[in-house]
């Protein structure tokens, strides 16, 4: 699986990239965004958004 970062933005202690790979069962491109808050030199939290959420089998029955 190949994954790119499209785009990295860093402001303070946050970072939020934007990340596109392939679906495992399609192949097709999925986009994702990535918030990312560091404290103490740590990821203290990490918040991920799907842009197509139809291409991403988080609870469906592709997973199985």
């Amino acid at each position: 699986m190949k994954m790119t970062i499209e785009r990295i933005v860093v402001d303070g202690d946050t970072a939020i990239g934007l990340l596109r790979f392939p679906d495992l069962t399609t192949g097709e491109n999925v986009v994702v965004a990535e918030e990312l808050i560091v404290r103490d030199g740590k990821v203290a939290e990490a918040r991920l958004d799907c842009h197509d959420t139809q291409a991403v089998p988080l609870n469906s029955a592709r997973n199985r």
